[in-house]
């Protein structure tokens, strides 16, 4: 049961904002809704000061080896990590 509850408070709230940061070119900042989050595989906190140098929380969320979410609390969180990403793309 244990598990379970460590799992569960991985998990991003609805109303939230995120975007699938392996898709770059295509992506943009979506509200995290209940059917986005049970796509969710797993989530773990992500240092997106290393990643983005942003000064805010970020979560990790892999859909698939393909997909995986950004997620932030605010949709300006989520634009500035966004754009600071697109900005730094090779």
């Amino acid at each position: 049961m244990g598990a379970q509850v460590a799992a569960a408070e991985a998990l991003p709230s609805p109303g939230q904002y995120g975007f699938d940061w392996l898709k770059p070119e295509t992506t943009r900042c979506v509200a995290i809704k209940p059917a986005l989050i049970a796509r969710f595989k797993h989530c773990s906190p992500a240092d997106v000061s290393k990643a983005f140098g942003l000064d805010f929380p970020g979560r990790a969320c892999r859909v698939s080896p393909q997909s995986e979410y950004m997620v932030y609390a605010t949709r300006k969180q989520c634009q500035e990590a966004l754009e600071t990403m697109q900005a730094n793309a090779p």
